[in-house]
């Protein structure tokens, strides 16, 4: 499962523990209900956001988790779509470095 939450709460700045707080619990409960699946948090900007999802890893894996890993797609960011989004080239470089962790993991 990939999941990229969060982007717009840094946008007054840094939400801090808060967001890692609810983003860990969020990340159990999904696992509660697939409990084999594999989990990439997706950061889209580095920086503080890199570093709230890193913390959130590491605390998902100090209390057991073993499937949950962090991927930056942040060198393959291209803004130049409206309002900070990435334009289709962003995206299409984004979906690569996805595409690539994917196939690793799972064996494609």
């Amino acid at each position: 499962m990939v999941f990229n939450l969060g982007t717009n709460d840094f946008g007054p700045g840094d939400p801090g523990i808060a967001y890692e707080a609810a983003y860990e619990t969020f990340i159990k409960t999904v696992r509660s209900k697939y409990a084999a699946a594999n989990f990439i948090l997706i950061d889209m900007y580095g920086g503080t956001r890199l570093t709230r999802i890193n913390d959130v890893v590491t605390a998902l894996k100090a209390g057991g988790e073993s499937k949950v890993e962090a991927l930056s797609v942040s060198a393959a960011q291209n803004n130049l779509g409206c309002n900070q989004h990435p334009n289709v080239a962003g995206q299409a470089a984004m979906g690569a470095v996805l595409t690539t962790r994917l196939k690793s993991l799972m064996n494609w």
